[in-house]
């Protein structure tokens, strides 16, 4: 069986340990050890005879950039575990709230699954080393969630209260909502500071047609006149300015950010998605 450390390029490796860190921050994780937890967790799950390109295929498939978060925690980090609380802690509390019978009994939930993940399991390491990147961290953590939130149903209901008293588990357009949250906060930072350099590829002209578009609300025929061109000029030079500023936004999120095609699509999905993002908070303090 090839050696999942010569199966994966080391290029790939370090692009994970730098996506990791351009999100997460430093948390006193090395990419040695962050290597070798990716090493242990690919040869763990590596069936007899497996091929170079399955222990490849496998890699890219890991969430890494959560690994990162997970094994920094494992560390001990406390840097990693503040980071880890302050994203998934208001996280963990609103799936408790949505899968227990109140949000009062949702918060003692969470704090118990929150305790845990920093108690050490039966190997005297962290309940949070089991994570092994094969789902998103907040999939993990929502699986955990309601299986806790089932074990007290039960245990509720071996006790004699009625089933039909409790609420059902969190429904599903609710934790969407939830994760969108995560993956805000995730990437705000890389988002913005990527909108920020894209927007520096315009020149004045197309900073003005931006601003008269998307802010004063004009349509083509009304910036064309006002620029002294036909319509279909404003047209042309709006769909070339959108497709500039999303090469740029891809080409820092991939060059300097090291995030890899997945991130970069989550973090194309959250500029979407979220109205929060807009480009003309960094083009309107430049146009004269």
């Amino acid at each position: 069986m090839t050696s999942p450390l010569t199966a994966v390029p080391e290029s790939l490796l370090e692009q994970a340990y730098s996506s990791g860190y351009a999100i997460h921050g430093a948390l006193g994780l090395g990419s040695d050890l962050f290597t070798t937890e990716i090493v242990r967790i690919i040869e763990k799950h590596s069936k007899p005879g497996s091929l170079e390109n399955d222990s490849l295929s496998f890699f890219k498939r890991l969430h890494t950039t959560d690994l990162y978060l997970a094994v920094a925690c494992a560390m001990p980090s406390k840097k990693a575990w503040l980071r880890f609380d302050a994203a998934y802690r208001n996280y963990i509390r609103d799936l408790a709230a949505m899968a227990t019978s109140s949000r009062s009994t949702g918060n003692d939930l969470a704090g118990d699954i929150l305790s845990d993940m920093f108690l050490p399991d039966r190997s005297g390491q962290s309940r949070i080393a089991s994570y092994d990147g094969q789902a998103s961290l907040a999939t993990w953590l929502r699986v955990i969630v309601i299986r806790r939130a089932i074990n007290e149903r039960e245990r509720k209901w071996n006790c004699l209260e009625r089933l039909y008293c409790m609420p059902e588990i969190a429904d599903g357009s609710g934790v969407k909502q939830l994760e969108a949250r995560i993956r805000s906060n995730r990437y705000d930072r890389v988002i913005k500071d990527a909108m920020k350099v894209a927007s520096k590829c315009l020149n004045e002209r197309e900073r003005l047609i931006l601003v008269l578009r998307y802010e004063d609300c004009k349509q083509s025929a009304e910036i064309a006149q006002f620029l002294g061109v036909h319509p279909s000029t404003i047209s042309r030079q709006l769909q070339q300015i959108h497709a500039r500023l999303r090469d740029e936004v891809i080409a820092h999120l991939a060059a300097n950010c090291h995030l890899g095609h997945d991130a970069i699509e989550e973090c194309r999905d959250e500029i979407i998605e979220n109205p929060a993002y807009s480009i003309l908070s960094f083009v309107k303090g430049s146009v004269g």
